[in-house]
């Protein structure tokens, strides 16, 4: 792994955090729907960290969940749990772009929040524990 993966790795962790923040104030605002879209943006950009790290790039957009699956989750690399907290994420992530007039209940919304947060502390300890990359480094400093 070389620094420009690093890096990569590093700015999509952030976007991830972006997405996922911006998901908490809109659930704040009491906009649920845009709560889980935002969340999905998030679960994206997470996968997208692992993806850098690995030096994977050559994926299709429309199967990044599937060949994340195939890679991290059907060997066991990940735990069991990150296979369910994708699954939820997306299902109602579906709902919302497929079902007219899809309307996200609070206790979704919320739930949808409560499993990224959760998502993401399991993916930086897997990096933390796999590539010897601390968390800390993968904060932004403050200017």
């Amino acid at each position: 792994m070389d620094d420009v993966q690093i890096s990569l790795a590093r700015y999509r962790y952030e976007k991830s955090n972006e997405f996922l923040e911006s998901s908490r104030k809109t659930f704040e605002m009491k906009f649920y729907n845009s709560t889980v879209l935002l969340s999905y943006h998030s679960l994206i950009f997470i996968i997208k960290t692992v993806f850098a790290l690995e030096g994977i790039e050559d994926y299709d957009e429309q199967n990044l969940i599937k060949l994340f699956k195939v890679k991290f989750l059907a060997n066991v690399r990940l735990s069991s749990n990150v296979q369910t907290i994708i699954d939820e994420v997306t299902d109602i992530w579906l709902k919302i772009l497929n079902e007219n007039y899809f309307i996200v209940t609070r206790e979704e919304a919320l739930n949808v929040l409560n499993l990224m947060e959760k998502l993401l502390e399991i993916i930086i300890k897997y990096i933390q524990s796999e590539y010897n990359i601390d968390f800390d480094k993968f904060n932004r400093p403050d200017y």
